[in-house]
C-alpha cells in the first residue's frame, strides 16, 4: 500500500478512516464493497490487470458514505 500511494498515503488513510468512522461497524461491513465501488480508482483505457495504475480521487472517498 505504501508503494502504491507513496507520499499520499497519509491523506488516503485519513479519508478512509473518516469514512469508516461515519457509520456503525455493522453498516460498514454490510456496505463496504459498494463503498469501494464508489471510490475505486479509474484505470486508463487499455490498461489491464491488477497492476494497472489508476487515479484515486480523495473527494470520491469523502462523499462515498453520503
Amino acid at each position: 500500500v505504501e508503494r502504491a500511494f507513496g507520499e499520499d498515503l497519509p491523506a488516503v488513510r485519513h479519508a478512509m478512516e473518516e469514512l469508516a468512522r461515519s457509520m456503525e461497524p455493522e453498516e460498514l461491513n454490510r456496505v463496504g464493497f459498494r463503498l469501494y465501488e464508489h471510490f475505486r480508482p479509474e484505470v486508463p483505457t487499455g490498461a489491464t490487470g491488477w497492476g494497472a495504475k489508476g487515479v484515486l480521487d480523495l473527494q470520491r472517498i469523502r462523499t462515498a458514505g453520503t
